[in-house]
């Protein structure tokens, strides 16, 4: 008896909910001392009532099993469909560019001219393998493989990168306001990286321009502003 209250309350319930079956359905068979004739309805209602209870409980368990299990799969689902970071991206741009089977991550890195630091190389690494795009080991040793969902997104993004790269503006490009006014000289790019070393498209540029008393100066702009001059 002790030992099964040490074990809690439900052991104790299930355990009588078995000596009272055994009583209820063993007959003569199982020496188990008789109730009082007038008390012989009350084994049947409590097995009844206790097997009830166990069936409640029981059910009750699976469902908060159930309900758990079906939320861990909604969150890897909408981690796995939701837009990827910046530095995976680049990641699975690189790896794509390689080939994708059997390649190592900080050599695809350096194919691109990627300036992904150690820590962010990682943590793509590991997303992508989240996501289901890329296979690799637990320890994250090279190479990596990527998947069939993987090299698909990842032909995707080679045309998403070649169209973005062919749009920016290089140092050196002519350009001029899109809204109109003189035309200028790309000198630099302001903040083209990420803290973790991951491209950044679009960036500001700086533009060297002539002032009307023939002296230059130079002036930072967005580059959804600016048009090449050809």
């Amino acid at each position: 008896m002790f030992e099964l209250l040490s074990k809690g309350p439900k052991a104790l319930i299930v355990a009588v909910w078995v000596a009272t079956l055994a009583y209820v359905f063993g007959g003569t068979r199982i020496p188990i001392p008789r109730v009082p004739k007038d008390y012989e309805w009350a084994p049947p209602i409590l097995a009844i009532l206790l097997g009830v209870w166990i069936a409640t409980w029981a059910f009750s368990a699976t469902w908060r099993s159930l309900v758990t299990l079906v939320r861990r799969i909604q969150v890897r689902w909408r981690f796995a469909t939701s837009p990827l970071t910046y530095e995976e991206a680049e990641l699975l741009y690189a790896l794509a560019k390689e080939g994708g089977e059997d390649v190592h991550l900080h050599r695809a890195a350096l194919s691109i001219g990627s300036r992904l630091n150690d820590q962010a190389l990682t943590r793509a690494a590991t997303g992508l393998s989240a996501r289901g795009l890329i296979e690799r080991d637990r320890y994250l040793r090279p190479p990596v493989t990527l998947t069939g969902r993987g090299k698909r997104q990842g032909a995707g993004l080679i045309k998403e990168y070649e169209a973005a790269m062919a749009a920016e503006l290089k140092v050196g490009d002519r350009v001029r306001d899109i809204a109109g006014g003189p035309e200028m000289v790309v000198r630099a790019h302001l903040r083209p990286l990420r803290e973790s070393g991951a491209r950044r498209f679009g960036a500001s540029v700086l533009c060297e321009i002539v002032g009307p008393d023939g002296q230059p100066f130079a002036h930072a702009f967005e580059q959804a502003t600016l048009e090449r001059v050809d």
